[in-house]
């Protein structure tokens, strides 16, 4: 089983794991109110509550926090030594942000938990169980690699001091998810580190290294030769991204436009790669649903203010209630902005277009005057 393939099975494992994790979370949060801590008081079991009320909203639950997880980064790659630390991270970012979303989505459906202490009891426990669940999921991957299932092929270009280092670090280390394939190098070195005395593979000389990683069929570059020009290192770094080859480099003076760098290391050893700014179409439709889920209910609950003011923009003067402008994007691209009409009609036909300066009251409304103080 390849890298891609392992990766992609236990993020398909988690993903499987939270959507269970998450439908239980919910039915312990009700036992806990409407069972649990109705022991632990005087009053009376509620009669007219049922689990089939919740049950059968599950299902849009487990959507809205899966959602959550996917944007708040929980199911990326996470490396290096903090990796636990950033996925514990990702996993309470994206708790908090579905339980404020399943809160908004409740003035929306009537179909969904009214119990606010449902929701609010859903927050601790789907952090206990969610950390707990994908921590063994971790141990079971770290297991696997191991034992050198879907570990990567990888290639150490360089034979200095790190370069044996990294190749050594692979030799000894194949929980860390790489294979050592050999190095490829100008010169054979006449001393090597101790593990490599043995398994060391000098596999060619630094020019050829496009024939060499294509003839290995390698899965990851680790640079670490310190004399290449810059121009060869963008020539190896773009080759590597055509190619999908993971590559991480030692730390280096030059600057690098295929992409910007990342902090990255291999058991301790500093590296940095390089990070395509591209965002996959899943992503951007993924980003795109949430970002409606969101606002949608955000203009509804707002949506009665948005009447007031549009009455008070309209008693305030003549004219229309919203103002309609021409805006350009980054890349040029033009749109028409919508807002509140903040000016009386015909304002700067004597004067012209003029910079905003801070008494605007000869120009602008009064309610025109409390949406600039304010927005």
């Amino acid at each position: 089983m390849s890298k891609k393939k392992i990766n992609f099975f236990f993020t398909v494992l988690k993903i499987t794991n939270d959507i269970f994790a998450v439908a239980l979370t919910f039915v312990i949060a009700y036992e806990m109110k409407f069972r649990w801590l109705i022991h632990l008081s005087d009053v009376d079991a509620y009669p007219d509550i049922y689990i089939d009320l919740y049950l059968h909203v599950l299902w849009l639950i487990v959507i809205i926090w899966i959602l959550s997880f996917v944007i708040s980064g929980l199911y990326k790659e996470y490396s290096g030594p903090l990796k636990w630390m950033n996925e514990i991270k990702a996993i309470l970012k994206g708790a908090v942000f579905a339980t404020i979303q399943t809160f908004a989505f409740t003035f929306i459906f009537d179909g969904l938990p009214q119990s606010r202490y449902v929701i609010v009891y859903s927050l601790p426990v789907s952090i206990i169980t969610l950390i707990a669940s994908h921590w063994f999921i971790n141990k079971l991957k770290s297991f696997m690699l191991k034992h050198n299932i879907g570990n990567m092929k990888a290639v150490v270009i360089g034979v200095n001091e790190k370069g044996q280092e990294i190749a050594e670090k692979m030799i000894l280390y194949p929980d860390i998810g790489f294979n050592y394939a050999g190095t490829i190098s100008d010169v054979i070195p006449e001393k090597l580190r101790y593990h490599l005395k043995t398994n060391f593979k000098h596999l060619g000389i630094i020019k050829d290294y496009k024939r060499i990683l294509e003839k290995i069929d390698a899965d990851a570059l680790f640079v670490a030769e310190e004399d290449i020009d810059q121009k060869f290192l963008n020539k190896i770094i773009i080759y590597c991204k055509e190619n999908d080859i993971f590559l991480r480099m030692i730390p280096t003076k030059y600057q690098f436009k295929t992409g910007s760098m990342d902090f990255d290391d291999l058991d301790g050893i500093p590296l940095i790669g390089i990070t395509y700014l591209s965002i996959s179409r899943w992503r951007c439709f993924v980003k795109r649903s949430f970002d409606l889920a969101l606002v949608i209910p955000l203009i509804i609950l707002t949506s009665p203010l948005y009447l007031i003011l549009a009455l008070l923009v309209r008693l305030s003067s003549e004219g229309p209630v919203l103002y309609k402008q021409e805006r350009v994007t980054k890349n040029g691209k033009v749109f028409w902005f919508l807002k509140f009409r903040s000016m009386y009609i015909d304002a700067e036909v004597e004067s012209g277009p003029t910079y905003s300066t801070k008494d605007q009251k000869d120009r602008t409304t009064k309610i025109g005057n409390f949406l600039r103080k304010t927005s």
